[in-house]
């Protein structure tokens, strides 16, 4: 939810080829009543958010894993990842989009698009990591190879403004972070922690 618009999914026909159900994403609007589908083609989608700019999800319509946003501002929807792309859990940050992406080395790449000045930035971190993103300010947190590579993860943090990675948790089983202000949340064997003074 932002402003007074929330966002969600709602499944739609069962698809017998594909074998699982199409997904639309939906938005209602508070302050009027309204409700409307951002989206009409067949195909799987999770993940919705939403800003006062956009809303953005998941979107398997295409064959691939892709991002599609809806621009509240223009009332278009559009696809924001390349084709053929691997792409993964959107989050925003008012005209910010960001999302992880699988490249063909195997490592991952977060993307960002600036729905105001329409540009796309491929970011690549020294970590070469950017799982479940989350985006605040110029703040984007992840989580990306801890001590075992592929047994831990831990939690960094890009700032867009200076271009530097942080890790700022090391500790086992960290996935899935998410920030808000000064205070960077993760996951520690499915019991919430708070990382605080960190960023």
């Amino acid at each position: 939810m932002c402003n007074n618009n929330i966002v969600w999914l709602e499944e739609g026909t069962w698809s017998p080829s594909s074998g699982y159900s199409d997904y639309l994403i939906c938005m209602y609007d508070i302050s009027t009543g309204v409700s409307q589908k951002l989206t009409s083609a067949p195909g799987y989608r999770s993940y919705p958010v939403i800003s006062e700019y956009a809303a953005a999800w998941y979107d398997q319509r295409d064959g691939d894993s892709a991002i599609y946003m809806y621009d509240l501002v223009k009332k278009q929807e559009k696809r924001l990842s390349a084709p053929d792309s691997n792409s993964h859990l959107p989050s925003i940050y008012k005209e910010t989009i960001v999302w992880s992406e699988r490249v063909p080395d195997g490592k991952v790449d977060l993307y960002t698009y600036n729905c105001v000045t329409q540009q796309t930035r491929r970011i690549i971190t020294p970590s070469r990591s950017g799982n479940y993103p989350d985006i605040h300010k110029n703040r984007i947190v992840y989580s990306g190879p801890g001590w075992q590579r592929y047994l831990f993860s831990d939690i960094y943090m890009y700032d867009t403004a200076t271009d530097m990675e942080t890790r700022i948790a090391h500790a086992d089983y960290l996935e899935v972070p998410t920030v808000g202000g000064y205070t960077i949340y993760g996951n520690d064997v499915g019991i919430p922690k708070i990382f605080k003074n960190k960023v």
